[in-house]
């Protein structure tokens, strides 16, 4: 088990490092009102209108050969998260670097028209993605004793 350190630091750390990774087309699930993460990246989100693709995470149109994928503050929302990481590991090709943020114990926030239905804790999150093919190379906690999310930078198998 991991021991428990929530730190910015190294979450700022752990980003810069998937960028300077993140070689070929970049996946971005979720545009968080039209940020992106490179100026490349082709955003997918179900409900904002600033997507490049309106796209349910679970159920991608790709066929796949995305270097690489980011999912910041979605995972949270999507009722099934498995069926969602199975599609981000079908889509980004093998050896290709995965960037997942998801709440820890932040509290919920209800935003229509998509819910709020889970948490994870940094091993859950290892798990889940180690089911989805996604192999962990690093990541940990960051945010502040009332609001903590896990970060974790994971290789396509």
């Amino acid at each position: 088990m991991k021991p428990f350190r929530i730190d910015n630091e190294a979450r700022s750390r752990g980003w810069l490092d998937f960028l300077d990774k993140a070689a070929g087309p970049m996946l971005q699930c979720g545009t968080h009102k039209g940020l992106r993460a490179r100026e490349d990246a082709v955003t997918i989100d179900l409900y904002d209108d600033a997507a490049d693709r309106k796209m349910d995470i679970m159920c991608l149109a790709h066929t796949g050969g995305f270097g690489s994928c980011c999912c910041h503050a979605v995972l949270e929302h999507v009722e099934n998260p498995m069926a969602a990481l199975n599609e981000i590991s079908r889509v980004v090709s093998a050896g290709g670097f995965v960037h997942l943020e998801v709440p820890w114990n932040q509290p919920m926030h209800y935003a229509e028209p998509w819910g709020d239905y889970h948490r994870w804790t940094l091993d859950g999150l290892m798990i889940d993605a180690k089911m989805a093919g996604i192999e962990y190379l690093n990541g940990g906690w960051f945010g502040r004793s009332d609001y903590a999310a896990v970060w974790m930078v994971g290789k396509a198998e």
